[in-house]
């Protein structure tokens, strides 16, 4: 093999190693995405939660003012 075969080759294998290393991170960025969606998603639900048990425990106790 000579010199500029092997040469080519190595580059070639790192191209490779390159390409693999950015479709790795793509997916670690796509899944640190879709998390960060989620935990939003989630947060939000939580805080609507929060504020029907408000309203709903407002409701009781003006149903319980107007039963007095």
């Amino acid at each position: 093999m000579s010199t500029s075969e092997a040469l080519e080759r190595e580059m070639g294998r790192a191209k490779g190693e390159e390409t693999n290393r950015k479709r790795y991170q793509g997916a670690l960025s796509g899944n640190s995405n879709e998390l960060k969606l989620r935990k939003a998603e989630r947060d939000q639900a939580i805080a609507e939660n929060v504020t029907l048990r408000d309203e709903l425990k407002d409701c009781c106790v003006s149903k319980e003012i107007l039963k007095k």
